[in-house]
């Protein structure tokens, strides 16, 4: 990595990564009272989108309840709104709470990395009001 990725002037360090397997519970309004018939094609865009978050970006040690909430709200055109999310921990099964920003000054030698499965994704779904 130093020779070939580093360039000049730059320092890395290297640390530890925690896996911690998440589950997540969101709550939806729909548009039409019509699309609570049948819900699938909807869970799945949810689930794709949730498990993308926490997967697949560059800052997977932290997440943000606000910004989860807004791309889920965003996953189907059916959705009206993401009314709430609550983040859980799989073996306890207790709420987690948004992390800190890591990044200060000094080194962080442990990062955790918030696992979800499209497995723990469970939503519920509210005609519109």
């Amino acid at each position: 990595l130093a020779t070939s990725w580093q360039g000049f002037g730059c320092r890395m360090r290297f640390g530890l990564v925690s896996n911690k397997r998440i589950a997540m519970t969101a709550s939806f309004i729909l548009n039409d009272t019509d699309d609570l018939n049948d819900t699938s094609d909807i869970d799945v865009q949810v689930r794709t989108v949730a498990e993308s978050y926490f997967n697949d970006r560059p800052d997977w040690y932290r997440f943000r309840m606000s910004t989860l909430q807004q791309l889920l709200s965003s996953a189907d055109s059916r959705i009206r709104r993401c009314t709430g999310v609550v983040v859980t921990d799989v073996v306890t099964g207790d709420p987690i709470q948004e992390p800190a920003n890591n990044f200060t000054q000094e080194f962080q030698s442990l990062l955790t990395h918030f696992y979800l499965t499209d497995a723990g994704v469970n939503t519920s779904y509210s005609p519109p009001q």
